[in-house]
């Protein structure tokens, strides 16, 4: 499991409170790249709220926590260790 440096965005939020339009929406699109990657490889988050957002080196991540599961055929904080 890997650690990476960086902080929630629910710590950033709690710091800053509301965040500049060009911050929320450049975390928006990087973490819709990231979902749209994982369900390209039949992951699905399950649990994607700000505690799950980490903000490392400029850039969002959607951190897995252990959360992230598999499609099924029918269809049917300063640092964060994450799991792969």
């Amino acid at each position: 499991m890997p650690y990476v440096e960086g902080e929630s965005l629910r710590d950033r939020l709690g710091r800053e409170g509301q965040l500049p339009l060009d911050d929320a929406l450049q975390i928006g699109r990087e973490v819709a790249d990231a979902l749209e990657y994982a369900h390209s490889q039949g992951i699905v988050h399950r649990d994607v709220k700000p505690e799950n957002i980490l903000l490392s080196r400029g850039h969002a991540l959607a951190a897995s926590r252990l959360t992230a599961g598999k499609w099924h055929s029918t269809r049917g904080a300063r640092g964060i260790a994450t799991s792969t």
